[in-house]
């Protein structure tokens, strides 16, 4: 039995020529942070936002998690509710009121 061709939907598109874009080494660092998050979150909603992959939970539509975002020389993963995370190695970044990331 033949397998049946997964339709590639326009979001799809888009993260693919966005991940095209980006220069080998921090495209390198944003496939591997994005490998880790989709482990961590399988059932993750993944989606482009002001340059960054965004993740959200589809059972909560309002609360987005945590953010890959390709920097010049350098790749950030942020936490949209950092700062309610345990931090015991003072690792995560950030003064805001919610947003960390490293």
């Amino acid at each position: 039995m033949d397998a049946v061709p997964v339709p590639v939907t326009e979001e799809a598109r888009n993260m693919e020529k966005y991940m095209e874009s980006l220069p080998t080494q921090i495209r390198e660092m944003v496939e591997k942070l994005r490998s880790v998050t989709k482990a961590c979150m399988p059932g993750a909603y993944e989606f482009l936002y002001h340059d960054a992959i965004n993740y959200k939970l589809p059972e909560s539509p309002g609360t987005w998690i945590c953010y890959v975002s390709p920097q010049r020389n350098y790749v950030r993963l942020g936490f949209y509710f950092g700062n309610h995370l345990d931090d015991p190695m003072n690792l995560l970044e950030g003064t805001g009121k919610r947003m960390r990331h490293v």
